[in-house]
């Protein structure tokens, strides 16, 4: 979804009389996110373009793909992946700790 779209969502919902609370919980954000959004939009259209995602969604999937292509190292993952080292090693670490 676009930033444009969740504005558009989340000030549909707003005009319904959601408070942010109800509308993150719909949509799936946190509270703090959707006042974010919005403080964006106050500021102008441009402004909530610039608001960008606490962290990637395809970065955890990235990484695990990159591990399991061959014996990387963890600087050779995160070159790939375009994340940093910590990032793939906490990702790898969170990944073993499941099995």
């Amino acid at each position: 979804m676009t930033a444009e779209e969740r504005l558009v969502q989340i000030r549909r919902m707003q005009a319904q009389g959601k408070s942010t609370r109800q509308i993150a919980a719909v949509i799936g954000i946190s509270q703090p996110r959707v006042v974010q959004i919005l403080g964006a939009a106050r500021r102008g259209p441009s402004a909530v373009l610039l608001v960008r995602q606490a962290r990637r969604e395809t970065t955890t999937a990235a990484i695990l793909a990159a591990a399991r292509r061959g014996r990387l190292t963890h600087a050779e993952i995160a070159e790939d992946a375009g994340v940093s080292r910590s990032t793939v090693s906490r990702v790898l670490r969170a990944g073993r700790e499941g099995r």
